[in-house]
């Protein structure tokens, strides 16, 4: 399950998906939204409703003929925040086979990791260079998480908000977490 950002779906999750689809994997985006303007508090708001969408997604895809239950969840930037809360909340169960959080923001209220009650592993990345969230507060997420026996990990790679676009580095890291 693809989650878009902020500015709902659009070229990042497409390619996602094809990218995702060359190695062998289904891949559904879930539209929440169209794009949206508004303050970071804005977006805070809509990430229970995210987490409904996300929920209700998986249900769906988990009964048709073509899914094992094999499900994952990939959320870039705004759709990362949800992908994080989704796992502290444990609102799916920990069904979820694994969860990957692009370009999330760490701090604030998804700053502590003790409180992921899922145990879904959780594959954090980010661009070293990141202006828009800051790749300090997951790297301390991280090494809070490591403390906690969380399987939460980080994957750092030159670049900023946008490390994912086009990167075959980053590609190769989510496939490998995938399998």
């Amino acid at each position: 399950i693809l989650m878009h950002w902020t500015n709902g779906p659009g070229d990042a999750e497409r390619r996602w998906a094809r990218r995702l689809n060359a190695a062998g994997y289904a891949a559904v985006i879930l539209k929440s939204y169209n794009r949206i303007n508004g303050s970071l508090a804005d977006f805070e708001k809509r990430v229970p409703e995210r987490i409904t969408h996300l929920k209700q997604a998986y249900s769906a895809i988990s009964k048709k003929s073509w899914s094992n239950g094999d499900i994952s969840v990939l959320g870039r930037s705004h759709g990362a925040w949800a992908v994080i809360d989704a796992l502290k909340s444990n609102a799916l169960k920990s069904k979820l086979r694994r969860a990957i959080a692009i370009v999330p923001r760490c701090d604030g209220p998804r700053g502590n990791p003790a409180v992921v009650k899922s145990k879904t592993p959780l594959l954090i990345v980010n661009g070293k260079h990141d202006r828009v969230v800051s790749p300090a507060a997951c790297r301390a997420f991280v090494a809070a998480a490591k403390k906690s026996k969380k399987n939460i990990f980080l994957a750092e790679f030159n670049g900023g908000h946008s490390v994912d676009i086009g990167s075959r580095a980053v590609t190769k890291a989510v496939i490998k977490f995938l399998k």
